[in-house]
C-alpha cells in the first residue's frame, strides 16, 4: 500500500482515481472555449434556418457564468456542464432549437453539426491546461509508484485525446469514460470499473474531484477517501498550457511524465440518439437529488461537498508517499 497525506493526516491507499475536467485540466480553458465555439455555431446555424436565436440562453442551460460582455468566466459545479454527459448537454441545446421552431430531428441534426465544428476547432487549438499544482502532484505520485486512473463524464476516446495533448497518456494506464458503463457519475459504476482495471479494491482507493458528483460516486463505490478540490473552477493561472508544441515537462516533446506528445467528442449526439437532463443520484442508496443546489465558481465548502471526506484548496495540501510495507 501507499501513503497519502492530506492536510497532515496520513492515509493508507492502494491507488488514486482522478476526475479529469476541473480536477486535472483547467475547466474554463477547455470547456469555456468549447462552449463559446458551440454558441457561435448554434447562433450561425439558427440564423441560417430562419429561426429565433436562442444561443444567449446556452449559459443558463448548461450552468455557465458570463460577465456583462457575455464572456464565459465560470460554471456551476452542480450544473450540467460540470456533471452532465455530452449527450445531456447536446439534448439541452437541441431542446432550445425545438423551442425555437425546429423539428426534434432538425434540432438534433443542427446540434450534431455544431459539435463537429466545435471539436474540429478544439483539435486545431488544443486549449488544454493543467490545474495549478497538478503537474507536481502527478510527478510525486509517479515517483512513489502509486497506480493512477482517470474517471470522467467525458467519452473515453476524447478523454484519452485530451490527456495526450498534455503528454499524460502514459501516466494513466486506465482511463474510464462515461461510455463504458450504463450509469455514469454520480453512480459508482465507472469507479468500480476503474478499480477492476487497476486491480485494486474500491475500499482502498482515494478519489479526487471538483464536484460533489465525484464525491457521491466515490461514496457509492465504497471509497473511504474522497477529496474535493475547491480550486477546480479557478482560471488555472500558472498551469501548463498545451497550445504550443513544446509543452514543457508534460508537453508533446516528452518529459518527466509523458513519453511523447502529444472535448468530449460529438459521437454521442449522432442523429437518432438522445439524452436526458442531468440529475444527481445515488443508485445504491436510492437517493435522488436535483442538481441545482447552488455552488458555482466560488462554492461554499460544506454546502458544495457534503459527500467529501476532505476538502482542499490546492494540490499543495496533498503529499503522496512511497510503498508502505
Amino acid at each position: 500500500m501507499y501513503e497519502l497525506t492530506v492536510n497532515g493526516q496520513r492515509l493508507d491507499i492502494d491507488a488514486i482515481v482522478f476526475d479529469k475536467d476541473g480536477t486535472l485540466l483547467d475547466m474554463m480553458s477547455m470547456w469555456g472555449t468549447w462552449s463559446e465555439l458551440m454558441q457561435q455555431a448554434f447562433d450561425q446555424r439558427m440564423k441560417q434556418a430562419g429561426k429565433a436565436n436562442g444561443a444567449e440562453r446556452l449559459a443558463t442551460l448548461w450552468g455557465l457564468v458570463q460577465d456583462d460582455d457575455g464572456e464565459i468566466i465560470g460554471y456551476d459545479r452542480q450544473g450540467p456542464m460540470a456533471m452532465g454527459t455530452m449527450g445531456e448537454l447536446y439534448t439541452l441545446l437541441a431542446w432550445e432549437g425545438y423551442r425555437a421552431g425546429l423539428s426534434w430531428a432538425e434540432a438534433k441534426r443542427l446540434v450534431y453539426d455544431c459539435a463537429l465544428a466545435a471539436d474540429e476547432a478544439m483539435e486545431r487549438a488544443r486549449p488544454a491546461r493543467l490545474i495549478a499544482g497538478a503537474e507536481a502532484l502527478l510527478e510525486q505520485c509517479r515517483k512513489a509508484g502509486i497506480p493512477m486512473a482517470v474517471v470522467t463524464a467525458d467519452e473515453t476516446e476524447a478523454a484519452v485525446r485530451h490527456l495526450d495533448w498534455l503528454g499524460l497518456s502514459e501516466v494513466f494506464p486506465v482511463v474510464v469514460g462515461t461510455d463504458q458503463a450504463e450509469w455514469g457519475k454520480p453512480f459508482p459504476d465507472l469507479l468500480l470499473l476503474a478499480c477492476r482495471q487497476l486491480g485494486v479494491s474500491p475500499e482502498r482507493v482515494a478519489v479526487i474531484g471538483d464536484t460533489n458528483g465525484d464525491m457521491m460516486m466515490g461514496r457509492a463505490a465504497g471509497a473511504p477517501v474522497r477529496i474535493a478540490l475547491e480550486q477546480g473552477a479557478d482560471s488555472g493561472e500558472g498551469s501548463t498550457d498545451a497550445l504550443g508544441a513544446d509543452g514543457g515537462s508534460l508537453g508533446v516533446s516528452g518529459g518527466s511524465l509523458g513519453a511523447g506528445g502529444e472535448h468530449r467528442s460529438a459521437g454521442d449526439v449522432a442523429p437518432g440518439g438522445s439524452g436526458a437532463p442531468a440529475r444527481v443520484a445515488n443508485r445504491e442508496q436510492g437517493v435522488i437529488e436535483e442538481a441545482a443546489r447552488g455552488g458555482g465558481a466560488s462554492p461554499d465548502s460544506g454546502a458544495s461537498f457534503p459527500d467529501a471526506t476532505h476538502i482542499i484548496r490546492s494540490y499543495a495540501e496533498l503529499r503522496p508517499g512511497s510503498l508502505v510495507v
